[in-house]
């Protein structure tokens, strides 16, 4: 995400998703969680894995993990209901 730093220009961290709710608020709200840690002092480690389905060009959802210095973690997927039907 660009509140953790992440490019909004560069297609290399850019998937399809659908903005409501997947994006917002659902992974801006986990994303909100990683900053406030961050905040705190800890130091995260944090990734956003997509999930595709054969050659859909679109995830199907995106699996994010963290792990912060002080006890902070964070495994969730959030499914794109564009392909979630």
């Amino acid at each position: 995400g660009n509140q953790l730093g992440g490019s909004g220009s560069d297609a290399r961290n850019l998937v399809t998703i659908q903005q409501n709710p997947a994006n917002s608020p659902v992974m801006r709200g986990y994303e909100n969680q990683v900053s406030s840690a961050v905040e705190q002092g800890q130091v995260v480690r944090y990734s956003a894995t997509p999930i595709y389905n054969g050659s859909e060009l679109a995830p199907r959802g995106i699996t994010i993990n963290g792990s912060g210095s002080q006890g902070f973690t964070l495994d969730v997927t959030i499914l794109n209901p564009l392909l979630n039907r």
